[in-house]
């Protein structure tokens, strides 16, 4: 089972390192990285270099257009998208494969926040569950590619929602949701 790690990336060199560290250490043997640098002016591209040579350009400024270019260009089965300031658990790759091999289509795992504030892992937790009731899906999460393809991917041209959207159309379709409370995605 080959894995496809998509990572859209717009000026984030204060936060891919950590993120790409995290996926090399706890990825699948069988991943692939594919770092989509939209419009970057900073060392992104310099950082993501040294952990993949998969790297994409684009000047599209739409997250809905940068995801669809990364999947476009992905070889594997499962699409795993995270965002470029977020850290997985050490876990999250064998229960994404798990989530698959029990017939889910697409999912997500819950969010955890860094900070050790009440605020901080509030939202996390009100993130969290208030997707996971929707069966919707934030930007990190993770699908087949049969699904993403006969979804036709992101709507184009979308700046923000794009997940959202993608999500609900997923609902319709009675795609087979899956919420993956072991492990776990912590975003900046």
């Amino acid at each position: 089972m080959k894995f496809s790690t998509i990572i859209p990336a717009h000026n984030e060199e204060s936060h891919i390192r950590r993120t790409l560290e995290t996926i090399k250490k706890y990825g699948s043997k069988n991943n692939e990285i594919i770092v989509v640098l939209d419009s970057c002016t900073d060392n992104t591209e310099e950082i993501a270099r040294e952990f993949t040579n998969k790297l994409i350009e684009t000047n599209s400024n739409a997250p809905s257009d940068t995801r669809n270019l990364g999947a476009k260009h992905a070889e594997g089965e499962m699409l795993v998208f995270i965002d470029a300031d977020s850290i997985i658990s050490s876990n999250y790759y064998s229960e994404i494969q798990l989530a698959f091999e029990r017939g889910s289509d697409y999912g997500f795992a819950k969010y955890v926040s860094e900070s050790k504030n009440t605020i901080g892992r509030y939202i996390a937790f009100l993130t969290t569950h208030t997707i996971r009731l929707d069966k919707n899906i934030p930007g990190n999460f993770f699908i087949k590619k049969d699904i993403f393809n006969k979804q036709n991917g992101f709507l184009p041209g979308l700046v923000q929602g794009e997940d959202s959207e993608l999500g609900s159309r997923l609902k319709k379709s009675k795609c087979n949701f899956k919420f993956l409370n072991n492990a776990y995605i912590i975003p900046s």
